[in-house]
């Protein structure tokens, strides 16, 4: 997979010079899945409140997954009563134990992406390009 940003310490984007804490300062809003040309999907974050939250921080973080050619969520995900991030990392395709995701310093372009929130409910895709959009308001 290519993509246009990193994953750093296993919560945050580094997308260009800023760091995006995803984990303390940005909560899951919403997952859409397109049809179009190629499939798609699309993870929509908005920030969270508090004072620990930077003013200038962007509004809303979304990732964009183009040509997917794996998706996978885990099985009580649509019921998941958290839109935390717990932790974002990587894994082989054969590998199913989801106790410890490699870090982007250990991954390669083969590696599927996770995204695991505090619920311990996950989201594993595989695309050929992954693209991260800023809202800034």
């Amino acid at each position: 997979m290519k993509k246009n940003f990193l994953i750093e310490d296993s919560i945050a984007i580094r997308y260009g010079d800023n760091y995006y804490d995803l984990h303390n300062c940005y909560d899951m809003q919403g997952l859409f899945i397109g049809f179009n040309q190629m499939t798609s999907v699309e993870l929509n974050f908005r920030k969270s409140e508090g004072d620990w939250i930077k003013p200038e921080d962007p509004q809303a973080i979304s990732l964009h997954f183009y040509n997917i050619q794996y998706l996978e969520v885990s099985k009580d995900f649509w019921n998941m009563n958290s839109t935390n991030i717990e932790e974002i990392g990587y894994k082989q395709k054969d590998d199913q134990d989801y106790d410890w995701l490699e870090q982007e310093e250990k991954s390669d372009e083969t590696e599927h992406i996770i995204i695991r929130f505090e619920s311990n409910d996950y989201i594993r895709i595989f695309c050929e390009y992954i693209e991260v959009k800023i809202e800034i308001s």
